[in-house]
């Protein structure tokens, strides 16, 4: 991954060179990137480490532990998508949505064809301060391209909750939200179910 940053970042550097176009702080995103991937890449290496240097039955508790840690919280690097680096032209949409979410138990459809960027929108949401401020740790995505039935997205949505699995989870799943305190659940690609 790094190399294929590095790769982009030389890429654009002799393109805008040949073009003779000016840098509009796209280096500096890619930069930011790369950096940032080098960071989770040494924080993943990390974890990795401290599950083999740890005795037998500590590994499989510290395996436990993070397993247990990723389906309680949803700020887990498994549990949410990334915010998107570039995110451009969709502000206007952006603030809609975040006026929604206002409002008292909001269902909002981002609607359109495949390419326009509602998973990119999707996750700008996710991320936006008032959103995280909101919905702390009660933020979930979901994505549905695999689920093929209703008990299928049940169990989906059910294993980012944490929820024991079973044969059908969807009441499960429903007096988990009811119970709940305030939460954000985004299914991306639900149109697929």
């Amino acid at each position: 991954m790094n190399t294929l940053l590095k790769d982009c970042k030389n890429g654009l550097t002799q393109g805008f060179d040949f073009f003779q176009l000016k840098n509009t702080g796209i280096m500096a995103d890619v930069s930011k990137m790369q950096a940032e991937a080098e960071q989770r890449h040494q924080e993943v290496l990390s974890m990795i480490n401290g599950l083999f240097d740890a005795a037998s039955s500590d590994r499989a508790s510290m395996i436990s532990r993070a397993y247990s840690l990723s389906h309680n919280s949803s700020k887990s690097i498994s549990m949410l998508p990334s915010e998107p680096k570039i995110f451009h032209g969709r502000e206007s949409e952006l603030s809609d949505i975040l006026k929604l979410l206002s409002g008292e138990t909001p269902r909002i459809a981002i609607l359109g064809t495949g390419g326009m960027g509602k998973t990119s929108l999707a996750r700008a949401v996710l991320h936006h301060a008032e959103v995280s401020a909101q919905y702390t740790q009660h933020q979930y995505f979901v994505a549905c391209d695999s689920a093929t039935s209703k008990v299928e997205l049940a169990a989906l949505i059910g294993a980012q909750l944490g929820l024991k699995p079973g044969q059908d989870l969807t009441q499960a799943v429903i007096k988990f939200f009811v119970t709940a305190s305030p939460s954000l659940l985004i299914l991306d690609n639900l149109e697929t179910v």
